[in-house]
């Protein structure tokens, strides 16, 4: 079974590259704050706006997109904790 965790600390909707995040994206990782769920999970839902560049790292997922100029914009979408059990 996939380890559960906890999601916080979404993109703030603001300030980073030139190009905005995604306002699909930024809906997604909003209703994630607070969450209890696998990390696959969260990644399913974010591919449902952006099929591609959702990447895992560490503690954080992120967004990478190219646009139609060859310019690559990057976010860091929401972080994870594993979830503790109370």
């Amino acid at each position: 079974m996939e380890e559960m965790v906890s999601f916080y600390d979404p993109h703030p909707g603001f300030g980073g590259p030139i190009t905005p995040l995604p306002k699909s994206m930024l809906s997604v990782v909003r209703e994630l704050d607070g969450k209890t769920m696998s990390i696959s999970d969260a990644v399913e839902a974010m591919k449902k706006v952006s099929n591609v560049g959702v990447e895992v790292k560490n503690d954080y997922i992120t967004l990478t997109l190219i646009d139609k100029q060859g310019r690559t914009h990057h976010w860091r979408l929401i972080s994870f904790m594993k979830a503790v059990d109370l």
